[in-house]
């Protein structure tokens, strides 16, 4: 009987060590990308509250964007916010997205202020490299603020440096 559980336990060792690692590129295999979700946030260190933020950013080819009609208006839910209004438009023929977050109520704040749901077109894979904000015609980002020693100030003035965007990219399979 001792012999035997010695060889069920080598058994089970042999079976977990054959199991592990060894052998793989390295990358799991989760079939084609269906969909991409844009997170647009901004960085700083300004401590006003943050009105308003807008942001420009060119998609690749081979996203579809939800568009209310013929108007190019970003449809909800595809464009959404936690921190306030948010409102866009989509370009199709240079494939510029323009979006905006309104919150006069509150600070809209650092991190994620809006998301951008997108459906992949069969055939194309992304990385998240393919998304960018655009930096030029300027101001393709701006923010703006209620400073209550300068009043309203943007990034083309106080914030300047101060407050920049950030894009990150999830895909769904």
């Amino acid at each position: 009987m001792n012999q035997f559980i010695r060889f069920a336990l080598l058994s089970v060792t042999l079976l977990a060590l054959a199991a592990c690692g060894g052998g793989g590129s390295g990358a799991a295999v989760t079939g084609p990308q269906r969909t991409a979700t844009v997170s647009f946030a901004i960085l700083g260190n300004y401590s006003s509250p943050i009105s308003g933020v807008s942001i420009t950013a060119r998609l690749p080819q081979g996203v579809n964007v939800a568009l209310d009609g013929t108007s190019h208006t970003l449809q909800q839910p595809g464009l959404s916010s936690t921190k306030g209004l948010a409102f866009g438009s989509y370009s199709a023929g240079i494939r510029q997205v323009d979006l905006g977050v309104v919150n006069l109520n509150q600070s809209i704040g650092y991190g994620t202020f809006a998301t951008l749901q997108l459906t992949v077109q069969p055939g194309y894979t992304f990385s998240a490299q393919d998304f960018r904000a655009l930096n030029s015609p300027f101001p393709a980002f701006k923010a703006v603020a209620n400073d209550p020693i300068l009043g309203v100030v943007s990034t083309d003035t106080t914030l300047a440096g101060r407050i920049t965007p950030s894009l990150d990219v999830t895909f769904g399979y």
